[in-house]
């Protein structure tokens, strides 16, 4: 998917035009728009992830979003 393609290219650029898309997708395109934003590993992705991360209580989402900012480290993932 075209989604999927923006992750592994790794341009934080992608990055807001994912967030509006999260917000208007259904299930399976914002759990691909979760591992795209773990694979592109910018801190960029850490606010969106941290927040669905707090919001959810989905199992798959919550796993998919954890291996997200795992990918993606630092501090800021950390505290998320």
């Amino acid at each position: 998917s075209l989604i999927s393609v923006m992750g592994k290219l790794s341009d934080a650029a992608a990055i807001p035009e994912l967030v509006k898309e999260f917000e208007l997708s259904k299930r399976d395109v914002q759990l691909a728009i979760v591992d795209a934003m773990g694979d592109i590993r910018s801190e960029l992705s850490v606010m969106l992830l941290a927040r669905l991360l707090r919001n959810t209580t989905d199992p798959e989402y919550l796993l998919r979003t954890l291996a997200a900012l795992a990918k993606i480290g630092g501090e800021r993932a950390s505290y998320a």
